[in-house]
């Protein structure tokens, strides 16, 4: 404690740096840069596009925000846009974000070189956080898009396509905050300085006084946490780098009005005082029991990511995290993995915001308490390629099962585990599930890709190499005609297509399949056709199926009836 009283004073007396009092306009005032209009346009790839000083002879002209087709490229594939924009040294206070409205299909974004954001599915939008670091201020700066479309429209084709400040798009989303006191905001920003000192320092059990003990930040606990500050003091320490900040603001959670937010740009400087690295920052702190503690954000809907041995790289997934996660910490919970379509991504389930749907069946009693896990598989059909360099099978059925069992209160057992998903991820479901059944106890299907000729997908060679014969050998249907009654008798199978659907024969196959071999399934035809609406509007069927699958595990069952006492 003696440390800490020299620290704080030491604070007080050199100042706090950076922003001591909240700045708040009462009146709008924009801060954007408009971007729409006439960018830079090339077909084919090359990573050196993505760089600040290239020669742009042999790149035309398009108009953004459109679709590349509407302007006379007719292809599916590859292609960058870059522009050159001036940004204001009034920005050089301000959190800014580079907003390219909506992408078709994916996309990977450079600014002045450096990578700030990817995406992949078409329906989402685009808001990338922009460095202070990377901008040349008042100078010319450069932004490279690489596009990559898989069918029907592709490029940038909605705005608005701006640079805004974090303020801007708080305006432009309607996002109404309710600041912080000027008291609130000085011991948020206070607190922040110690504990960032403390880091810097390598001063770590008097920085992890500041957390509270149920402190988790999506899916870092207070134990996964602990164990990074080591590394990130470390870094810090060993380069003696200080830390300052950039439009530091304070409100109240939205959600939760006794949490304090502190939105910020940390600024990571060295000795000269030139900022080497900057991030933005959203932190979450409460006064308990009479102390200020940081909490994290304790989201249930979130967006993660590991490295995958099988893939050699990074990969994203979204988590939905059950009500009694936070409050219940002895409890574990049933694992459902839900599988995108094709064009679509891990964050397409954030589109459709499924957490709502989840959270009041779960609410009024029709399922019980799950995790579910989102993963990112691009367009690979969840499926091995041919020439073995993307295995896409064992990064979901080891992995990524591997990595959720070890960072989350999971049910690790193939009892409490189920896998489910629409189109390309209803093909993906059926493969994983039946391919490797002791890994499930449920599969379900929603207008599922379950057979496709390969004259649909023969350009596709990144999986099949063109071997017709591979593609026929990873189909469900195939992989179903292969199997035993056995393999099935502790498999529960749940799937449905529209009447108006192009892959109802498919389903339709794969229904015939199984009561040819006396295997127990449930399959129905509804009116629609092969959309959103359709899958949507019954997905709810699909949640329930696995909630009583996960109940008739003696694990799920027993936990739940000693809730009900």
């Amino acid at each position: 404690m003696k440390f800490l009283f020299v620290l704080l004073i030491s604070i007080l007396v050199l100042g706090c740096g950076g922003n001591t009092k909240q700045k708040i306009n009462d009146e709008h005032q924009s801060e954007k840069i408009e971007l729409s209009g006439k960018w830079l346009f090339r077909i084919g790839d090359d990573k050196k596009w993505s760089d600040v000083k290239i020669d742009e002879f042999g790149w035309v002209e398009i108009f953004v925000p459109s679709q590349w087709e509407k302007q006379g490229y007719e292809f599916d594939g590859i292609a960058w846009y870059r522009k050159h924009v001036k940004i204001p040294s009034t920005f050089k206070t301000k959190k800014i974000y580079l907003y390219l409205g909506k992408i078709d299909d994916n996309d990977k974004v450079y600014f002045n070189g450096e990578l700030i954001g990817i995406t992949n599915g078409w329906t989402q939008e685009r808001i990338y956080f922009i460095p202070n670091d990377l901008i040349n201020y008042d100078g010319d700066n450069v932004i490279a898009v690489r596009v990559e479309d898989h069918g029907l429209g592709g490029g940038i084709y909605e705005g608005p396509i701006l640079i805004v400040s974090r303020d801007e798009l708080w305006y432009m989303k309607n996002e109404k905050k309710k600041f912080a006191s000027q008291e609130n905001y000085n011991a948020i920003f206070l607190t922040i300085k110690i504990m960032d000192s403390l880091l810097t320092m390598g001063k770590i059990s008097p920085y992890l006084s500041f957390l509270s003990l149920r402190f988790r930040e999506n899916e870092k606990t207070y134990t996964l946490w602990k164990r990074d500050l080591n590394q990130i003091s470390n870094f810090l320490t060993e380069n003696r780098y200080s830390i300052d900040y950039v439009d530091f603001k304070v409100y109240h959670s939205p959600e939760n009005d006794s949490i304090l937010v502190a939105d910020y740009v940390r600024l990571i400087k060295d000795t000269t005082g030139a900022v080497k690295f900057s991030d933005e920052q959203v932190r979450y702190f409460k006064f308990e029991n009479g102390s200020l503690l940081e909490i994290g954000n304790r989201s249930r809907f979130f967006r993660a990511n590991f490295f995958s041995r099988w893939l050699q790289e990074e990969r994203y997934f979204y988590v939905y995290l059950p009500p009694s996660y936070d409050t219940d910490i002895s409890k574990r919970y049933p694992v459902l993995y839900l599988l995108h379509g094709y064009g679509g991504s891990d964050e397409s389930w954030k589109y459709d915001k499924i957490n709502s749907i989840v959270d009041s069946l779960i609410n009024i009693g029709k399922i019980v308490e799950m995790i579910i896990v989102m993963p990112d598989a691009d367009t690979s059909f969840y499926a091995n390629s041919k020439n073995r360099k993307r295995m896409y099978e064992q990064y979901i059925v080891e992995d990524l099962i591997n990595y959720v069992d070890a960072t989350f209160r999971t049910i690790p057992s193939r009892e409490t585990r189920a896998i489910d998903g629409v189109s390309m991820g209803g093909f993906g479901a059926m493969l994983l599930g039946l391919k490797y059944f002791d890994k499930f106890t449920s599969i379900g299907s929603m207008m599922g890709a379950l057979e496709i000729p390969f004259e649909k997908v023969k350009d596709r060679k990144y999986i099949h190499e063109g071997d017709s014969i591979y593609w026929r050998s990873i189909q469900p249907t195939s992989i179903a005609q292969e199997l035993t009654r056995d393999h099935f008798d502790s498999l529960n199978i749940f799937f449905y297509v529209g009447d108006k659907d192009w892959l109802k024969d498919g389903n339709l196959k794969m229904h015939e399949i199984l009561k040819s071999k006396g295997i127990k399934h449930e399959f129905k035809i509804y009116p629609g056709e092969h959309n959103r609406d359709f899958w949507f509007s019954h997905f709810t069927e699909n949640l329930i199926f696995h909630s009583n699958n996960f109940y008739k595990s003696k694990y799920v069952r027993i936990k739940e009836s000693l809730k009900s006492q």
